[in-house]
């Protein structure tokens, strides 16, 4: 399904893609989004495809990290 995007947020998407490609540019990492997610969550799963896509689009790294449901709460923790 394509989305219509208005003219504040293509300016918003493109000034973005501009500021991480400048970022790039520069020594160093490029910039990167990392998520764990913990347990099925279909609603979530949604957004984190979304947020796979948008940083895919603007040239962010998108790490994600998916935990089984029962991983004690320590655990989780002490991965980030």
């Amino acid at each position: 399904m394509a989305t219509q995007v208005d003219g504040d947020a293509g300016e918003r998407l493109s000034q973005m893609i501009g500021d991480v490609l400048s970022f790039t540019q520069t020594p160093g990492k490029p910039p990167a989004l990392a998520l764990e997610s913990v347990g099925n969550n279909p609603p979530f799963e949604s957004y984190i495809s979304l947020l796979r896509t948008r940083c895919t689009e603007v040239g962010i790294r998108f790490i994600h990290v998916e935990l089984a449901g029962q991983i004690p709460e320590a655990q989780c923790v002490a991965r980030v």
